[in-house]
């Protein structure tokens, strides 16, 4: 028994010798992918404030205040960085380019850790690894306030990114400004090592707690995820009738009563004019992308296990549509025209209006609808609907209008007033008016 116990030992002794001896197996790396985005996008910010300097590469990209941007500054790094010549041109005519010259020099010297991303070459240049990724993840530049408020500011542009949290409203960033004592070895402030070299004349500087009012006051650019173009304008209305059918007849300044209408009636609510109050979300690095839907009993199906369903085919009528950060902070009232329904038919009780908006974490991503009216096959009820948000849509508001009071009340003051003759509608950071097309 002793024998075999000494055997025992002897051979665990020898297998952890051999263990011990045995080349390790090192644990594959595990990337952080969010922390290697804010780590890229940190170093990109620096190297475009270096870039701003030029004014060349500064009005390029203000001539990417386009229309379907609501007329803030946006691109992406595979336009700015793109080898074919930009076939659009920019609004304040500037030539393209200039950015892409000023900014690869200063690119190639990013290298990833281990070469992780390979480099491509093209006819005259290095396609470097920083470039590569801000390409490969849609990474571009946005400029909320730049266009709108500092189109003519000879202040140097501040440049920041977003920090990846919606919880935040704040970030830092950094800015570029010639020195003023030429004699100074200095080349930054508050940076203990800049990333990027800089020439002798200027230095970097850091700039901490950016917030939406710094953007306001100073020309500001943001490294951001482009993940989506937003939708460049409101859809069109598509028409009041057919004209050759239909007349349009006059409109009470009393509103329109349901006893008035008739079978065979043409009835289309629509959504004249809207604002925000005020920016979605805080972070001036933000865009305000709304949908909109406007749902009746038209729009609601039923499942296989006979639950109401929305149609978002239907009743969705703005996919993404912007309102600029100046507008929305201005309170301007922008023109939609906007058709919610091509007719409210008499046994379409309600309409509900329901908006939501892009935000990353979502808190409220799918709501149910009370929608009344005659459905098939059944007399006039009511049946509850569930309608699911697009990926990182958020509820702004949802409201259910009836329709014999709305019609009746719609050309007469509501508590948030008037506008042009017509009830304004608030909710929330939203606020519109509605107008009926009735025609016989």
């Amino acid at each position: 028994m002793k024998h075999t116990h000494f055997k025992t030992i002897i051979f665990l002794i020898t297998l952890s010798i051999i263990w011990s001896c045995s080349p390790s197996i090192e644990e594959p790396e595990v990337i952080d992918d969010r922390a290697r985005m804010l780590e890229v996008m940190d170093y990109t910010a620096q190297v475009v404030s270096q870039v701003m300097i030029s004014n060349e590469a500064r009005q390029e990209i203000l001539g990417y205040a386009l229309e379907e941007n609501a007329g803030e500054v946006e691109a992406s790094f595979a336009e700015l960085l793109s080898e074919i010549t930009s076939q659009r041109s920019l609004i304040n005519n500037a030539e393209t380019g200039n950015f892409a010259a000023k900014f690869r020099p200063k690119a190639e010297r990013y290298q990833f850790e281990q070469n992780q991303f390979k480099k491509s070459k093209s006819a005259d240049d290095i396609i470097s690894d920083l470039e590569s990724y801000l390409k490969d993840n849609n990474l571009g530049v946005f400029g909320p306030y730049l266009a709108e408020y500092h189109s003519d500011s000879d202040k140097p542009i501040t440049v920041s990114f977003d920090p990846l949290d919606d919880s935040r409203t704040t970030n830092y960033g950094y800015v570029i400004t010639r020195k003023t004592n030429h004699r100074s070895s200095a080349n930054n402030t508050g940076i203990d090592v800049p990333k990027v070299s800089l020439d002798e004349d200027y230095e970097l500087t850091l700039i901490e707690d950016i917030d939406d009012a710094y953007a306001q006051e100073n020309p500001t650019l943001v490294i951001v995820e482009i993940d989506g173009p937003g939708g460049p304008t409101i859809p069109p209305a598509g028409g009041t009738g057919d004209s050759n059918s239909t007349q349009p007849l006059p409109i009470p300044s009393t509103g329109i009563r349901c006893d008035d209408l008739r079978d065979g009636d043409i009835l289309r609510p629509f959504m004249v004019k809207f604002r925000l109050i005020d920016n979605l979300r805080g972070g001036f690095w933000n865009r305000n992308l709304l949908n909109l839907y406007a749902i009746t009993k038209d729009d609601v199906s039923f499942d296989i296990n006979n639950d109401a369903v929305v149609n978002p085919g239907t009743s969705k009528y703005w996919n993404e549509y912007r309102v600029s950060r100046a507008d929305a902070n201005n309170g301007k009232w922008l023109t939609a025209t906007q058709r919610l329904d091509s007719n409210w038919l008499l046994d379409e009780d309600n309409l509900t209006i329901a908006v939501s908006y892009k935000k990353t974490s979502v808190t409220v991503d799918k709501i149910e609808v009370g929608v009344k009216g005659a459905f098939a096959g059944t007399p006039s009820g009511s049946v509850t609907a569930t309608l699911d948000f697009d990926r990182n849509q958020n509820l702004l508001f949802s409201e259910s209008y009836d329709k014999c009071a709305t019609i009746a009340l719609f050309n007469s003051s509501s508590l948030a007033g008037e506008l042009d003759g017509l009830a304004i509608e608030k909710f929330g950071k939203m606020e519109f008016t509605l107008d009926m097309d009735w025609r016989r």
